[in-house]
């Protein structure tokens, strides 16, 4: 008999349909031999009582004849006993025999319809299992197999529960960062709001007075050409007292020409913090970083006519036109790069004062599409950043120049441009190496292309 595995344990082949025609056969078998009994008991006797008729007529004495009639119905009345109780016997057997067959007929149906259920997918239905037979071991099976299919329907309902946990954990996670940036921009925006409409007024109130200080410089500058005219009429002795006189006063001139002009540029700037560039469009943003970056360059060169650069480009040709306001990136460009032409310039003059050769100054630009985000790098061989700097230079009015080379607003305000597009920018630095600003921005457009 062939035998399948279950678990450790050998189970023999089980047919509910084999056991019933098993079943059917036993009592099929029964019924002939409770039938065949009765009838051959019943030939039997006859048989006998037809030999003692013709016993009875033979010739012999009638003393003799009785007797051995008398003999015979004794011997016929103890054979029809001893008939009486084997098919009594026999029918008490049978009818045990055939309440056993009966049981074991319902068990084996109980059996099929758990199999059946079982294979419909049905684990709550059972079958209580008592009993060392046959179908007693297949119901102990069954049962195991149940038990097993739940547990492994268990851990199948675990698994997808936790895939959908982390499904959702995920999806959240997405959300609270988008409403995390979402709030950011909003604070950022609010903030700028209120700083751009502070920094307007107090603009507006330092600028005048200081259009005074300027336009009082520059006639005092005059003046002073004109006492230098009258000068020479002079003897020499008042020469010398007039010539020191005018020469401090020339001094403290172009100090405050020089100092007004710084407070005009931070008041300008202040101006723009709180002011859009124009409307939203689709920029070609390798081109306009392109041209920003000759700009700043020739801004640069402009004041330093021995500072040169190399410009390098590696450009993606998958990056499309971005929805952006074009004046705005275009001061976020300028900004950068100034700092960059600013820290290659500081790092060779370092490195010629040390007396140091073979450095070259270089800037490289370069642009990447990455999902649905344009990631644009600045990269300077410049001083680089301090660690303890690099926290800091976001902030406004922080500066790491000189008072009369910088705001400390290009970088506050391009960090807050980038951030009304839905971007991010990030600084990387190696203090004497290198500094690479890391822009981010939204390949379809962020929230200022969203609300244009």
């Amino acid at each position: 008999m062939s035998e399948l595995e279950f678990g450790h344990a050998p189970l023999h082949k089980f047919s509910p349909r084999r056991k019933s025609t098993q079943i059917n056969a036993a009592m099929l078998a029964l019924i002939v031999v409770t039938v065949l009994i009765p009838i051959y008991g019943h030939h039997s006797t006859r048989n006998i009582r037809d030999a003692l008729s013709e016993g009875a007529d033979a010739t012999t004495p009638a003393a003799v004849s009785e007797q051995a009639s008398a003999a015979a119905m004794e011997a016929l009345a103890q054979a029809r006993t001893r008939w009486l109780s084997l098919g009594i016997a026999a029918a008490v057997l049978i009818t045990f025999i055939t309440i056993r067959l009966i049981h074991l007929g319902m068990k084996t149906v109980h059996m099929e319809i758990w199999i059946r259920r079982l294979g419909a997918g049905d684990l709550e239905y059972t079958v209580p299992v008592k009993g060392r037979d046959e179908i007693a071991e297949v119901g102990l099976a069954l049962e195991k197999l149940r038990q097993s299919s739940i547990k492994a329907m268990q851990l199948d309902l675990v698994r997808k529960l936790s895939e959908g946990l982390e499904k959702k954990n995920e999806e959240l996670e997405r959300v609270l960062e988008e409403l995390r940036r979402s709030q950011e921009q909003i604070v950022a925006r609010q903030k700028l709001v209120e700083l751009g409409e502070l920094t307007a007024g107090v603009a507006h109130e330092i600028r005048n007075p200081l259009n005074f200080m300027k336009n009082f410089a520059v006639a005092s500058e005059d003046l002073i050409e004109e006492m230098t005219e009258a000068l020479d009429q002079l003897d020499s002795e008042h020469r010398e007292i007039f010539t020191e006189v005018s020469r401090h006063l020339a001094d403290n001139m172009n100090r405050i020409r020089t100092n007004s002009e710084r407070v005009d540029r931070i008041v300008s700037d202040m101006i723009k913090i709180g002011r859009g560039g124009g409307r939203t469009q689709h920029v070609d943003i390798t081109d306009l970083l392109t041209k920003q970056a000759q700009l700043a360059y020739q801004s640069h060169r402009a004041q330093d006519r021995e500072f040169t650069m190399e410009i390098g480009t590696e450009f993606d040709a998958d990056v499309a036109a971005v929805p952006m306001v074009p004046e705005d990136m275009a001061r976020v460009f300028t900004n950068i790069v100034g700092n960059a032409c600013f820290a290659t310039a500081e790092k060779a003059r370092q490195r010629g004062e040390a007396g140091e050769d073979g450095y070259m100054p270089s800037l490289l630009l370069s642009t990447k599409r990455r999902d649905d985000v344009v990631e644009i790098r600045i990269r300077d061989n410049g001083t680089g950043i301090p660690g303890d700097v690099v926290e800091k230079i976001f902030n406004p009015f922080f500066t790491t120049k000189d008072t009369d080379k910088g705001t400390g607003l290009g970088l506050s305000i391009s960090h807050d441009i980038i951030r009304q597009h839905g971007g991010e920018i990030t600084p990387q630095s190696v203090p004497g190496e290198y500094t690479e600003m890391v822009i981010r921005v939204p390949a379809k457009g962020g929230e200022l292309a969203a609300s244009a």
